[in-house]
């Protein structure tokens, strides 16, 4: 996604409004992308912990931390469609 933005940027001069439009689309996109990956890695980060952990208590806050992971993920999931259609029109306006 990342690439995609960059590609754009140079663009922008010569194409003008739409591959504005098009740019902030893909950084919006790129935006739920991080904040998903994000999601996975502290996840992955708090079991790991758990492996090491004996406290009972710990465990119960790592469950909480990884099942808030997890719901970042979903709203990732919810949030991106409509972003991600709006990439692809935005990008058809700019290019074709």
């Amino acid at each position: 996604m990342l690439c995609t933005r960059y590609m754009g940027e140079p663009a922008r001069s010569s194409v003008g409004k739409p591959a504005s439009r098009f740019i902030k689309s893909a950084h919006a996109v790129q935006d739920l992308l991080g904040i998903h990956q994000d999601a996975i890695q502290a996840e992955r980060h708090v079991r790991q912990f758990l492996k090491y952990s004996t406290s009972v208590r710990a465990g119960f806050v790592a469950g909480r931390m990884a099942e808030r992971q997890r719901q970042r993920c979903r709203n990732v999931s919810k949030e991106i469609k409509p972003l991600f259609k709006a990439l692809l029109k935005r990008g058809k306006q700019a290019w074709e």
